[in-house]
């Protein structure tokens, strides 16, 4: 279907769209993957992306957007590492958009994991995201000093990306049997984001967030399992080992209980969120908490 629009009379209009591209895409690459199915905006299926990293309202409207601004293949670039960002593309809203187009990626690569027959294009492509994930974590702001009408929307962006290094990881760190997997760190992480929140200043959040904070439970619960077994071997051999293991088992604990904080105060408000939380408990059921 072609949907032919006619010239937008300025470039507030002309923003609105683009946003509103944007946000339809954040949808699509979230909740296909929290839904188990293929995304329809999927770059790595011949669909190609030209509209320019989103802007602030505002900032349309104090004409920021050139009026000769193009962009081609927007997601492929930035996935790809192709050429670097232009200077518009880390306004908050951007962000958000890249850290949903990293978190829909990885769940793309995650789903090929097992039944690719090219293992080694997979394996790069893996390493090329792995290495985008990364460097995109280490440029987003701490929290603690993002603007108050900012700290939902950052939540977000720092949790969609844990949680594709979690979706990234989690098969191949599985069967690596590594001793604490990458995704256990990024669940870590992401608990460790909700350090620079204030619940009370999350008047609203998206509701994808009890989908996110699930499955970063669900990898540290999995990983108390892992470490009961440790207990249970290290309680005959020596002090040091278990003592390690109680260490860790409690750090894990409190992350835990962290973002069940969270959702419980966002449950009354959110069936989603509340439902999501009591998953989480039927989890720790499992470990004895």
């Amino acid at each position: 279907m072609t949907l032919d629009l006619p010239q937008p009379k300025d470039a507030i209009e002309e923003g609105e769209r683009i946003s509103a591209f944007w946000y339809a895409f954040i949808l699509d690459q979230i909740w296909s993957s929290a839904s188990q199915m293929p995304p329809q905006m999927d770059t790595m299926s011949g669909v190609q992306i030209d509209t320019p990293w989103p802007l602030r309202t505002e900032d349309y409207e104090a004409g920021i957007l050139a009026t000769n601004m193009r962009s081609s293949r927007t997601v492929e670039s930035f996935l790809c590492e192709t050429i670097a960002l232009p200077p518009h593309a880390t306004s908050i809203v951007a962000l958000h958009v890249q850290a949903s187009a990293l978190f829909g990626r990885a769940a793309f690569l995650a789903g090929r994991w097992s039944s690719s027959t090219n293992m080694d294009r997979l394996a790069a492509e893996f390493a090329t995201l792995d290495r985008v994930i990364d460097h995109f974590i280490a440029g987003l702001a701490p929290i603690e000093i993002c603007a108050e009408q900012d700290i939902a929307q950052m939540l977000l962006t720092h949790t969609l990306a844990s949680v594709a290094t979690i979706q990234l990881h989690l098969k191949m760190d599985s069967a690596e049997g590594l001793a604490e997997s990458r995704a256990v760190a990024a669940a870590r992480a992401a608990a460790a984001v909700l350090d620079g929140v204030s619940l009370a200043q999350l008047k609203f959040v998206d509701p994808v967030l009890a989908i996110l904070w699930r499955t970063v439970c669900r990898v540290l619960v999995d990983e108390m399992l892992r470490l009961r077994s440790v207990y249970i071997g290290a309680s005959m051999y020596g002090n040091q080992q278990l003592q390690y293991a109680q260490a860790e088992r409690a750090k894990l604990l409190s992350a835990v209980n962290k973002v069940m904080v969270a959702m419980m105060s966002l449950g009354h408000t959110s069936v989603l969120m509340a439902t999501q939380c009591a998953k989480i408990q039927q989890d720790l059921a499992r470990v004895g908490q």
